[in-house]
């Protein structure tokens, strides 16, 4: 809360702490255990993506053919005729546009690292954590996943963003029902851009990405 960086030995057991491994399900209780003292489970990954599904349930329950949903940047459009677009904004820059999307029926979540920065000693941290090394992730770049479904799109944003582009690449190569744009902030002010299994995307007016693939 105050904005500092944490020791060495704070960060060492933060991250004894961290990882799925160390939670054991019993599905016969059901019952779930935690194996070190001071662990919990969070779900701020995937909470936008389940509301934003449930959300679409109700409305197609209640026989809603056109609607887009807009809960923290995590989008979910559906329509049964004409598509939404959806604007992606440069990282860290929100009231600049920087590619156009087209969806009709799924989720386009973009994490927003960039916009929870902490600037500490002249070196900016975004609020994205690598639990592996238990360092935020560099916040000049940013992963946007669209899915069918918005709990899926909302998990492989996080975890995309964490692995890096090369990572992210492979993910997406192999797996063709994601798609994945990719921008990266360059020091010239350049802003470069990645996108895989997206067909409808596009820069949007007056818009500095240049395409890399």
């Amino acid at each position: 809360g105050g904005g500092r960086l944490p020791t060495p030995e704070e960060l060492n057991g933060a991250r004894s702490r961290v990882g799925w491994t160390r939670v054991r399900y019993d599905a016969t209780e059901p019952s779930v255990w935690l194996q070190a003292e001071g662990m919990a489970l969070w779900f701020d990954g995937i909470a936008c993506g389940v509301a934003l599904d449930r959300v679409e349930k109700l409305l197609r329950d209640r026989q809603v053919r056109r609607a887009i949903v807009n809960l923290d940047g995590r989008v979910l459009a559906m329509s049964d005729n004409q598509p939404f677009q959806v604007v992606v904004s440069e990282p860290g820059a929100p009231a600049r546009p920087a590619v156009n999307l087209v969806a009709k029926k799924g989720a386009v979540v973009t994490p927003v690292a960039a916009l929870r920065a902490l600037t500490a000693g002249g070196t900016r941290y975004g609020s994205i954590i690598d639990p592996e090394r238990g360092t935020p992730v560099e916040p000049h770049g940013s992963v946007t996943v669209v899915t069918r479904s918005a709990t899926r799109a909302d998990a492989l944003s996080m975890a995309l963003r964490v692995m890096g582009r090369e990572r992210a690449e492979q993910y997406a190569l192999g797996h063709p029902d994601v798609g994945v744009l990719w921008l990266e902030q360059q020091v010239n002010s350049d802003l470069h851009g990645w996108r895989w299994n997206l067909s409808a995307v596009a820069s949007a007016r007056g818009s500095r990405v240049k395409w890399m693939n």
